[in-house]
């Protein structure tokens, strides 16, 4: 199953992305609690293609494709791309925010949690902008 969304860089699109994707998740059976940890890192990757990306410019879109398929592993994955139209970045020069430095900034952190609530995301430029990749393997429900 496919889902694909172009919004306007607008904040109060981050919510309605949010909700597809959550209701795409519960339609391809995850459970609630790895759907909440899994929008956490999209809820990231939107928020950041507008605001690094596209910087809050309204001319620009913002591209989302949210598909389930059938993961290298064997079993069920879903996967959100995020595609933006800004400049790009190196996710090398983002400063870690696990240094004592960072450790009070208000920012810095959406990278850490994409990559630490998903098993993968990658970054990559585009004839458009930058695209960011989230998959997640499905995990069995508890009997």
């Amino acid at each position: 199953m496919t889902v694909r969304l172009d919004v306007e860089t607008r904040i109060e699109w981050v919510e309605v992305v949010l909700g597809v994707f959550e209701r795409h998740c519960a339609q391809c059976g995850y459970e609630a609690d790895a759907t909440h940890w899994m929008g956490a890192a999209v809820r990231e990757a939107v928020t950041n293609g507008m605001r690094h990306g596209n910087r809050m410019d309204p001319t620009k879109r913002l591209r989302i494709q949210i598909e389930t398929r059938d993961s290298t592993g064997g079993g069920p994955a879903v996967e959100v791309a995020v595609e933006d139209e800004g400049e790009g970045f190196d996710t090398a020069e983002v400063p870690d925010p696990l240094l004592e430095d960072n450790l009070l900034k208000d920012s810095g952190r959406g990278i850490f949690f994409m990559r630490q609530f998903m098993d993968g995301v990658t970054w990559t430029r585009t004839d458009r902008g930058t695209r960011v990749v989230l998959v997640q393997r499905q995990v069995p429900r508890s009997p």
